[in-house]
């Protein structure tokens, strides 16, 4: 039975990067299956909903066919936290990458209304995630800093928190699906953990 990944980039979509970096995870008995959200489209809030409905189509859709993960990249990570709590039931594990989960960070030119307002939904939701939903949940941080996301918008109190040792946030995206991929790989597949 295949493991299906699904994985959402950073606010700028970027779909071909995601796939490299993750090209080997087959070789893993991993299937990334890298989606873009479309953040630039996004105008309102019914638009932020619709968009966050195909995924969870997706989510459904590859739940007949095999296991499925989330792993959000960035701005990402918040809207799989939020996917994750209407399909608890079917989401084997959960990975935040770099991203803020709720309001208060340092912020940038790439804010959208869309993204602010997924902040809050996202926050809303981990206030009434249960301790067996944390243990599905990993968040991955740099040790020495970002330049976008505080260190406690990263983490989940109860979910397993790590910090890679890397710095930047880009930088720490791509080293968290490639050269130190080991936590994450593991997580998905529930190795020892």
């Amino acid at each position: 039975m295949k493991h299906y990944i699904i994985i959402l980039p950073t606010l700028m979509d970027d779909a071909p990067a995601i796939q490299m970096f993750t090209g080997f995870w087959p070789l893993l008995g991993l299937t990334p299956v890298v989606l873009k959200f479309g953040w630039k489209k996004i105008k309102d809030d019914v638009g932020l909903v619709q968009n966050i409905a195909k995924i969870i189509s997706e989510v459904d859709r590859l739940a007949k066919l095999g296991t499925v993960s989330l792993v959000g990249c960035s701005a990402g990570g918040n809207i799989m936290i939020n996917i994750f709590s209407q399909r608890k039931d079917i989401v084997k594990r959960v990975i935040n990458v770099c991203g803020a989960l709720r309001p208060g960070g340092v912020g940038s030119k790439f804010d959208t209304p869309a993204y602010l307002k997924s902040l809050q939904y996202c926050e809303e939701v981990i206030a009434k995630l249960s301790e067996e939903d944390k243990n599905k949940i990993m968040t991955i941080r740099p040790r020495f800093g970002d330049e976008f996301v505080k260190p406690e918008q990263v983490s989940i109190a109860g979910a397993k928190n790590i910090s890679l040792p890397t710095f930047e946030h880009m930088l720490t995206i791509m080293m968290a699906l490639t050269i130190f991929s080991q936590p994450t790989i593991d997580f998905l597949k529930n190795n020892g953990i």
